[in-house]
């Protein structure tokens, strides 16, 4: 009886291991590694990296554009503080 359920284990472990194999020869990941050692290109991903790319350079647009106002709102605090003073002389 020992040696049939160790059989039984053997080909089941078989069984789920070979479902594994082919689930991962057939995913995304096995594509992308078979698209990569073919040479090809990947049109989707290269589509996507411009768009995040023209992303990045307006948001460097818009964060110069703060830091520029953010200068002036502290010079003009800074110049309101002083016509307190009192002139020398």
């Amino acid at each position: 009886m020992g040696d049939f359920v160790k059989v039984v284990a053997v080909l089941f472990l078989t069984v789920v291991g070979a479902v594994t194999l082919v689930k991962l020869a057939h995913g995304p990941l096995a594509q992308a590694l078979a698209r990569r050692i073919a040479g090809g290109t990947d049109q989707s991903g290269s589509a996507e990296m411009a768009e995040l790319r023209e992303q990045v350079d307006e948001l460097r647009v818009h964060l110069a554009d703060t830091q520029e106002r953010l200068d002036f709102a502290e010079r003009m605090l800074a110049a309101s503080r002083e016509p307190g003073r009192l002139p020398d002389g």
